[in-house]
């Protein structure tokens, strides 16, 4: 059975970009917990009404100037924000992914021209994945991609909830994805697909979000690294080392010790000695 790629060097990067989106989310969880105890000792120990008393050393504190009772308001729609932000992000590093992905696979596509440039980047991987390979990409993985762009969409344009567009994306997709995802590993019980934008997210439905976007990422990947050909991967990389090192190509064992070092750095796979000769030799 021949040899695939398992990852592309994309995965590395944006996989910790979205672990730091979901980091973030619990460091702001850990604070919320502990603020509402801080916030209300300090008001009862100066005798305060608003923060300008209570926090009398934070330079901060005269510029909110606010009651004990907005204070925790105000904490609680920061925190919401939070949420909506680091969702924002982690969508954004999700459709940077893609961008990426497709220039990579129309680095060894025959023919990238075919692809209509109407299409969203996840759109355009599904089709140069069915062009190169006989491998196909899930839709729903597809789906859920362009969910979450609506869902991007509506936070950080401030759009209406109840808007035409989104509601019928809601019904159009929402079931089925819940559908899919109730099937998966990805544990989901809080996320409602079919009112994915509620005014004021939680801890725990943002948390499921970033874990979808995390899984489709990783499905996404090494769909992504199975469809680029093994000999062409070496090839390319051969190119890379002898444009640095010309002299490499007079010690064949050591271009073939580099060209297995390099692939599995960049691509996570440990080729057989055998596969990487045969594209030396053709060279």
């Amino acid at each position: 059975m021949a040899q695939e790629l398992q990852r592309t060097h994309l995965l590395k990067r944006f996989a910790k970009a979205l672990s730091v989106a979901n980091d973030t989310i619990c460091f702001v969880a850990f604070v919320n917990s502990e603020f509402f105890g801080i916030a209300e000792k300090a008001f009862e120990e100066n005798q305060a009404k608003f923060t300008a008393q209570a926090f009398s050393k934070n330079a901060f504190a005269a510029r909110t100037n606010l009651s004990f009772v907005d204070l925790i308001e105000a904490q609680n729609t920061a925190v919401a924000m939070s949420y909506k932000f680091s969702l924002i992000s982690a969508t954004e590093y999700i459709l940077g992914y893609c961008k990426e992905a497709v220039l990579l696979l129309e680095e060894f596509s025959p023919d990238p021209s075919f692809l209509d440039p109407k299409l969203s980047p996840e759109e355009k991987i599904e089709h140069l994945v069915r062009w190169m390979t006989e491998n196909r990409l899930e839709s729903e993985i597809i789906d859920t991609i362009s969910f979450f762009r609506q869902i991007r969409n509506q936070y950080s344009h401030a759009l209406p909830t109840k808007t035409s567009e989104p509601r019928r994306l809601w019904k159009l997709y929402g079931g089925r994805l819940a559908k899919y995802w109730a099937n998966k590993a990805t544990k989901i019980e809080e996320f409602d697909f079919l009112n994915p934008t509620p005014v004021s997210l939680s801890y725990n439905v943002t948390i499921e979000q970033i874990n979808l976007l995390r899984a489709c990422l990783f499905k996404l990947d090494h769909t992504v690294a199975a469809a680029i050909p093994v000999n062409m991967a070496i090839a390319k990389e051969m190119k890379t080392i002898l444009d640095r090192s010309p002299g490499v190509r007079a010690d064949r064992n050591r271009l073939i010790r580099k060209l297995l070092r390099n692939i599995s750095i960049r691509y996570g796979t440990s080729l057989k000695k055998e596969t990487v000769i045969e594209v030396i030799d053709r060279i």
